[in-house]
């Protein structure tokens, strides 16, 4: 989905400009849900110099995501667990696991405060922000689990799929 300006007024030069906003988004090739960190650090410059593209972050988000029930999956529609794999609210400054501070970034904070201003508090979003980053962390966690697991399964088919061909061939002969 790229984002996209619906204009409810009918004024040439407002859908004009729509026109040019909605053009340079697509230039950039911001589809969501963002699905790598590259993609969020890429978004995330862009709002901070972009003040037009920054009000069409807001816009997509408050009439896209609504923000209302559960803030979490909201959040999960706008960003993947692979794109929120390196964040944390806090960040961590470790080496082995550096992760990044959801609260230095604009997109997370102060974006989405300002789309769901009527229904979420700061507080409530920094929760939910937390809450999507844990179970994002958990899904990848259980994929990769999984991934391990297929993979030694199809090993051991292999292997006995090996020896099944040797011992026909030893028969045959």
């Amino acid at each position: 989905m790229v984002i996209q300006i619906a204009s409810n007024d009918s004024s040439q030069n407002d859908s004009e400009d729509d026109v040019k906003i909605e053009r340079s988004l697509r230039s950039e090739g911001i589809v969501f849900p963002l699905r790598q960190e590259e993609d969020i650090e890429r978004l995330e410059r862009m709002v901070r110099e972009d003040p037009f593209l920054r009000q069409q972050y807001i816009d997509h988000i408050s009439k896209k995501v609504c923000g209302q029930q559960n803030i979490v999956s909201d959040i999960q529609k706008i960003f993947t667990n692979k794109s929120l794999e390196n964040y944390t609210y806090d960040g961590v400054y470790n080496s082995k696991y550096p992760r990044k501070a959801m609260k230095h970034y604009d997109i997370f904070t102060d974006c989405l405060l300002t789309a769901w201003m009527d229904d979420v508090t700061a507080d409530e979003l920094k929760k939910a922000l937390i809450k999507t980053t844990q179970k994002a962390k958990q899904n990848l966690s259980s994929a990769r689990y999984y991934q391990r697991y297929r993979n030694r399964l199809l090993e051991q088919r292999k292997v006995s799929w090996r020896l099944k061909a040797k011992a026909r061939k030893n028969q045959s002969e």
